[in-house]
């Protein structure tokens, strides 16, 4: 197995408002490693803001501090309703809908993010429809995690189907190159049957209904201890 660092990094980073200008071999890294770090994507202020925000939400509602969902319970292997997840370091929130994720959403720098790595798809089907210069947003939970914590993790799984793979017309034509042994020539960011690809069969606890292009995080930055003057 070929392991090679790009730029001393092994995950592909950029900045932000070098998004419009990034070399046509910096982009094929990103594609062949399939994830890239997006760096100062919202401004610190306004995220450590939101961040703030989120905190203070939890406070107002005690509802909120870190409700698990019974659909979520066998996952994480923990027992439903828990006050907190884990219990002595709460990380994981079943929050949705807070002002501070709902802002952080409809940033247009965040938005324009998404339509970036949305852009490496491609799809050559009237019937897929996909539209990549557009990005919808998809409701997800938030974290918030201690540094150096080595103790939380999710448990095993997948959120795009398994066996789906297989079993699904649409979603086992998307990897026809694999199973016909011309592996070369796959094509990870051909959207042709996506779409239209049944991922949720057998309606997994991590299983999602959507195809999702691309799983990312909006990570807000840490105060630094030593602010410069």
């Amino acid at each position: 197995m070929e392991l090679v660092l790009i730029d001393g990094q092994l995950i592909p980073q950029v900045e932000f408002k070098d998004l419009a200008i990034l070399s046509k071999e910096k982009i094929e890294d990103i594609k062949k490693r399939g994830v890239v770090v997006i760096k100062n994507v919202l401004p610190e202020r306004d995220s450590l803001a939101m961040k703030e925000s989120l905190k203070d939400h939890i406070k107002r509602n005690s509802w909120a501090k870190g409700f698990l969902s019974l659909r979520l319970g066998s996952l994480f292997k923990a027992k439903p309703r828990n006050t907190a997840f884990p219990a002595d370091s709460p990380a994981v929130y079943e929050l949705y809908w807070s002002p501070a994720q709902r802002a952080a959403r409809a940033h247009p720098s965040l938005i324009a993010s998404q339509c970036f790595v949305n852009s490496l798809w491609h799809s050559s089907l009237p019937s897929s429809m996909v539209n990549t210069s557009e990005s919808l947003s998809y409701a997800d939970r938030f974290r918030i995690r201690q540094p150096g914590d080595a103790g939380f993790a999710l448990g095993a799984h997948i959120d795009g189907g398994s066996v789906e793979r297989w079993e699904d017309l649409q979603y086992s034509l998307c990897y026809e190159k694999i199973w016909t042994g011309r592996w070369e020539e796959y094509d990870p960011y051909n959207a042709d049957h996506r779409v239209h690809a049944m991922m949720d069969l057998y309606d997994g606890a991590g299983s999602c209904g959507v195809w999702r292009s691309w799983q990312g995080w909006a990570s807000p930055p840490t105060p630094s201890l030593f602010p410069p003057n």
